[in-house]
């Protein structure tokens, strides 16, 4: 569950760059909803290109400019934001590049081969699931047939650098938050970080300005020094000088994992030396589970991906743990980010991430009110309700077991409506959407909540929308 939104108010601004809820010019219902609900987007276009959208339209009373954002808060939004297009985008952009060369190239060296031969034999294997095809050849074919093989290794080896850049590329992007991070905690904890035996440069006190540009120097070179630490010391360090533990164990073990093999294919070709298997073993991975010496380091879209989720979970965890230490007056603000965030990856349909999330603000140290162990709660079930692929009996005994965490017997008419969806239990759907609005429910809150993602499918939800905002909703494409 995510948060129920304030209320809105017009902006000066004709055209804002927030992506707006539509603006309501009418509170009576009517069956007019082009009239009642109106966006005006403006898309810039340079050739066939689109360079620009913006949206008008209200938007909501708290809407800051990120910029204007409390530190911690934006720090929080970007490396959320970040993670998200990340995760978006680079698996999709592996499986491009290997339908490139296994889809195209591969297929026109086949197509060739058997367009220029003079005979073919076929050998199926028993179980008929592979087939291999021995073409014959006439030698004046044969220079443009290894032609066509050599860019198709061309492409394979660009593939393989493209998938690895994308690593390098995470870890540079994880580095650069870090730093963020640090440049934060200093400013609100010098004496943590900074000991009183510190020097400055003759040099770096005649070319400041003020004392704040001096203030500066120190931090970063701070900063400097510590980043030269692994990764792994790195999250110790920062953690450590605050008297915290590490969240999880597990998850910095893997972490480590992760930077190591960057650090092994940015310096040694992706080929497994030493000081990996050193390092692997410093991080507790058993021998017999380190690969050996001489070995190559291999990156799939699988683990990618789970290098995409880890990485973010370490950056986003210590982030969160850092600002309720040292800003414990805000903590209802970092734990109304992290459950915005695990509602945002469950809309997203990452529900692993998002029950990470929700488990991380459930733990018992965790500053999150009743209320939000409540949304945390129900966002962890929903993790498990929507995750498609664990089995349907499995699913159910997962979501009950999550559920017991707490006592539900007097809950208001929203929270309700959230455990019998995430139940699965539609019978009263009808009657206790009505009851929900009634208590402050919002169209948007219907229309947006992961927590409705198979709700939407029933008609008599469709229906209610319909009765209580005068709008016509399409049923969602695909089954429940």
């Amino acid at each position: 569950m995510n948060k129920k939104p304030t209320e809105e108010e017009t902006t000066d601004d004709p055209i804002s760059e927030t992506v707006a809820d539509a603006e309501i010019l009418s509170d009576t219902v009517t069956n007019d909803d082009l009239a009642r609900r109106i966006h005006k987007v403006k898309i810039t276009r340079d050739g066939e290109f689109v360079t620009s959208i913006k949206i008008t339209g209200k938007i909501l009373e708290n809407a800051q400019s990120i910029d204007d954002l409390p530190e911690f808060l934006r720090l929080s939004f970007n490396w959320m934001q970040s993670c998200l297009g990340f995760i978006e985008a680079f698996p999709l952009y592996g499986s491009v590049a290997q339908y490139v060369h296994l889809h195209q190239v591969e297929e026109d060296v086949a197509a060739f081969a058997e367009r220029n031969s003079s005979k073919s034999t076929r050998i199926v294997s028993e179980d008929g699931s592979t087939q291999e095809t021995i073409y014959e050849i006439d030698e004046r074919f044969t220079y443009e047939l290894n032609r066509r093989i050599s860019q198709l290794n061309q492409y394979k080896r660009a593939e393989k650098s493209f998938i690895r850049a994308q690593l390098l590329g995470i870890i540079a992007e994880y580095e650069a938050f870090i730093a963020d991070l640090l440049r934060i905690s200093i400013k609100r904890r010098p004496e943590a970080f900074i000991s009183a035996e510190s020097k400055i440069s003759v040099h770096d006190v005649i070319k400041s300005i003020d004392i704040e540009q001096l203030k500066d120097i120190a931090i970063e070179e701070k900063i400097e020094n510590i980043q030269r630490e692994s990764h792994v010391e790195q999250i110790k360090i920062i953690l450590g000088k605050l008297k915290l533990s590490v969240p999880d164990q597990k998850t910095l073990m893997e972490f480590g994992e992760i930077c190591e093999r960057r650090n092994i294919i940015t310096h040694g070709n992706g080929l497994v030396n030493k000081i990996y298997i050193s390092k692997l073993k410093e991080l507790g991975f058993l021998e017999s589970n380190i690969p050996k010496v001489g070995s190559e380091l291999t990156i799939d879209l699988k683990y990618l991906r789970r290098s995409l989720a880890r990485v973010f979970q370490m950056g986003f965890f210590t982030l969160h743990i850092v600002w309720q230490h040292l800003e414990p007056e805000n903590s209802n603000k970092s734990i109304s980010s992290l459950v915005d965030a695990a509602h945002d990856f469950l809309v997203a349909g990452y529900t692993k991430i998002s029950g990470r999330i929700s488990e991380f603000i459930l733990n018992n140290k965790s500053p999150a009110t009743e209320l939000s162990r409540a949304y945390s709660i129900i966002n962890l079930a929903l993790s498990v309700y929507l995750d498609e692929k664990i089995p349907a009996k499995e699913k159910t005994e997962k979501v009950e077991e999550i559920l017991a965490r707490r006592d539900w017997a007097i809950v208001g008419p929203t929270l309700n409506l959230a455990i019998n969806c995430v139940r699965g239990k539609h019978d009263e759907l009808g009657k206790l959407i009505d009851l929900a609005i009634n208590d402050g429910l919002t169209e948007h809150n219907l229309l947006t909540w992961a927590l409705f993602t198979k709700a939407r499918h029933e008609e008599v939800f469709r229906k209610k929308i319909k009765e209580h905002f005068g709008i016509e909703v399409d049923p969602p494409e695909g089954g429940p």
